[in-house]
């Protein structure tokens, strides 16, 4: 499901104090639903700092994607949005591999079925949040500590706000 949260809790890991301290080189790749294989590529490319032509092939990104990478280079990779497991299997997963070095590949996806495509070690499911959940994390966003009497006042209102957004 979109909307929940998943690139969020990708980007509080990809900017967590441990993992600029331990890995070496960040990556970010988004991947939208039609974008192809030679475009993650390049993206990827682009976030090493390395550079391709326009009309490069498949063969010759994955070696600028290998080469990019210095020996000994732990790398962290985030693939945001991913809507299928070929664009790790059949374009990504070979250069990165090849590197033998430590990476950690993190995938934002809405079908489970992607990351069991891709071998996830650990599949972590964003679930909607209850309706009281919902109203709780709205109140602390609108309400200081000293509001709560105008909170609770405007309940009803806010469960009816939290049922439109779809949120719980």
């Amino acid at each position: 499901m979109g909307g929940i949260g998943k690139t969020t809790i990708a980007q509080k890991k990809f900017n967590h104090p441990k993992i600029q301290t331990f890995f070496n080189l960040k990556l970010w790749g988004c991947v939208s639903h039609n974008q192809s294989g030679i475009e993650s590529l390049k993206q990827i490319i682009s976030g090493v700092k390395g550079r391709c032509r326009d009309d490069s092939t498949k063969t010759e990104l994955q070696v600028i994607v290998r080469d990019s990478i210095a020996a000994g280079k732990s790398i962290f990779l985030v693939l945001d949005n991913l809507w299928t497991a070929s664009v790790w299997a059949n374009w990504l997963e070979i250069p990165l591999i090849e590197k033998a070095v430590p990476n950690e590949a993190l995938v934002t996806t809405r079908h489970e079925n992607v990351a069991v495509d891709m071998r996830a070690v650990h599949i972590h499911r964003v679930e909607l949040l209850s309706e009281e959940s919902s109203w709780d994390t709205l109140c602390r966003r609108l309400f200081s500590a000293e509001e709560v009497e105008i909170a609770n006042e405007l309940k009803e209102l806010g469960i009816k706000i939290v049922e439109g957004c779809n949120i719980y």
